[in-house]
Order: structure tokens, then C-alpha cells, then sequence
């Protein structure tokens, strides 16, 4: 019985290591959506560039979106 408190335990803080990284990733897709909108307002990138990396960018939030819970 001792043991599978250990495991359970130990099952919990990896779920809330693995909550934490998919938040921290979460918050660096953000920063980089915004990094990106600060270029396109600077016409640093053009449309076509912002467009295609402003999909990758939100398609990775929402996959982040779906893992957490």
C-alpha cells in the first residue's frame, strides 16, 4: 500500500512538472506572436511571412491549449 502512495506521489508532480513546461512553453509562443506583430507593424516582414508564421504560432497554442488541462 506504501509503495503505490509513493507512486502516486511521484505520478503527481511529474504531471505538475509536465503542466508547468506546457505553461512556460505556452507563455514563449505568446511572446513570440507578439514579437511578430511588432515586425509586421514595422514592416520588418511582409504579409505573406507574417501570415505563414502567425498560423504556425497558433496552431502551436492551441496543440498547448489541448495538453494542458
Amino acid at each position: 500500500m506504501l509503495g503505490s502512495g509513493l507512486l502516486m506521489s511521484a505520478m503527481r508532480e511529474i504531471d505538475k512538472a509536465v503542466q508547468k513546461e506546457l505553461e512556460n512553453e505556452q507563455e514563449g509562443v505568446m511572446r513570440r506572436l507578439r514579437q511578430l506583430h511588432n515586425a509586421i507593424e514595422k514592416n520588418e516582414i511582409d504579409e505573406d511571412q507574417f501570415e505563414a508564421r502567425e498560423t504556425q504560432l497558433l496552431d502551436r497554442i492551441d496543440t498547448l491549449k489541448r495538453l494542458r488541462r
